[in-house]
């Protein structure tokens, strides 16, 4: 921010008079002043600023209105209702007060939220795995109404002599021969980078 007329100025290019009567009139100019600023602006950390703080009052409205729609998702997913009636459920949470905004408000929104969750719940699952000393699993095919064997993995962990059984995964396998299932479980292993050493 140096210009070429800040550089000519005495205490900048360095002098050696420093009677109280220029230092102070140094100490009051508009140029020290605003050099001073910007010193304690970058003493600062970035999220304390003056400018992350409107930026977070700018977006706090935004998230919590994704995280009303999130918790939204969440709950039709783990009650196994149908996307469909997201956007009614919207509508009520405006009609109660909240302010869930105008966007995301369909089918397609609430999916890629119930998806983004799922990969979030997935990692902390795969991570849990990770951590374990003890792990099995066990899989529970069935066939959909096209006719697809659908494969659902469970892992069984142990945690401070505490059992957990968590829903890993489900897809589909080529057939329901086990050497499919078996290739379909390899499959699944190798893209939760899960190792045979676990």
């Amino acid at each position: 921010m140096k210009t070429k007329q800040h550089e000519s100025l005495a205490f900048v290019k360095g002098t050696d008079n420093f009677k109280l009567e220029s230092v102070k009139q140094h100490d009051d100019s508009i140029v020290h002043k605003r050099y001073i600023e910007i010193g304690e602006a970058k003493s600062q950390p970035s999220c304390k600023s003056k400018a992350a703080e409107a930026l977070r009052t700018l977006h706090e409205s935004q998230h919590n209105s994704l995280a009303i729609k999130f918790r939204t998702a969440h709950a039709l997913a783990k009650t196994h209702m149908s996307f469909r009636t997201y956007s009614t459920i919207c509508v009520l949470d405006e009609a109660k007060g909240l302010d869930v905004g105008v966007n995301y408000r369909n089918d397609k929104a609430v999916a890629s939220f119930t998806k983004a969750i799922a990969t979030v719940v997935q990692r902390t699952t795969v991570e849990k795995l990770k951590d374990t000393q003890f792990c099995s699993f066990t899989i529970d095919g069935s066939t959909d109404f096209t006719g697809d064997d659908l494969e659902n993995i469970y892992i069984r962990t142990v945690h401070s002599g505490r059992v957990e059984d968590t829903f890993l995964h489900i897809g589909c396998a080529e057939s329901g021969s086990s050497k499919h299932i078996h290739e379909h479980v390899k499959e699944v292993f190798a893209k939760l980078h899960i190792t045979d050493e676990m």
